[in-house]
């Protein structure tokens, strides 16, 4: 995610970060912003509903499901070798109800045919909203609502690539493959946390207390 906010903004503004510790998770992790023009105003306001000139056009529609996708959205895969079950799941959440409803609603207009009931997740505490779910398990229907969008998160990239590869070799190897591919973004996450722990030491010269249950 700190790619791709550096990728996104670095053409239009210095991309700064600095670590920061949270108190409440107990665990490091990076703050990351950039000053840009009074031209990006319109950011500012959150609106409860997809602007109607996105709706209305296919191309828009597509981008702005990609940029929602790569900040809410998760590919999930999943395969054992014992039962050989295999599931590979696109899913949506977040608070933003009516947005999460335009979405199916746009989705089964184009012919996707989703359910039209989201799903309720469980209360979203730290907002005091309700948290919403949209989720995809048909394989041939991902793959065709995947190959509409411009994803550029990294992680749902290489997921999405891995599932390609698996359809094509009929899941040869899969758990395997899947495996890999977890314990590498779990180093990724990892160092990444580790990099935010020595600059935040560097930062403030010390190291916070952690609670003994931590």
């Amino acid at each position: 995610m700190l790619k791709l906010f550096k990728s996104l903004f670095e053409n239009y503004g210095v991309v700064k970060l600095y670590p920061k510790y949270d108190k409440r998770k107990q665990r490091y992790l990076w703050n990351v912003y950039c000053d840009l023009d009074s031209s990006f105003d319109f950011l500012l306001s959150k609106n409860e509903n997809i602007t109607e000139w996105i709706v209305k056009d296919d191309g828009l529609f597509f981008a702005f499901l990609s940029g929602y996708f790569d900040a809410e959205g998760c590919l999930s895969l999943y395969y054992d070798n014992n039962t050989k079950s295999k599931s590979f799941q696109w899913v949506l959440q977040s608070c933003d109800k009516k947005i999460l409803d335009e979405i199916v609603y746009r989705l089964n207009t184009i012919g996707f045919n989703l359910c039209n009931k989201l799903i309720k997740k469980a209360d979203f505490k730290s907002y005091n909203k309700d948290f919403w779910g949209i989720k995809i398990c048909s394989r041939p229907r991902i793959f065709n609502l995947v190959s509409r969008m411009c994803m550029k998160h990294e992680e749902k990239i290489m997921k999405y690539k891995l599932a390609c590869k698996l359809e094509r070799t009929g899941w040869k190897n899969a758990q395997e493959k899947i495996a890999l591919l977890r314990e590498r973004i779990k180093t990724d996450t990892k160092n990444c946390m580790g990099e935010a722990q020595l600059n935040y030491r560097a930062r403030v010269g010390w190291e916070p207390e952690r609670s003994q249950d931590a």
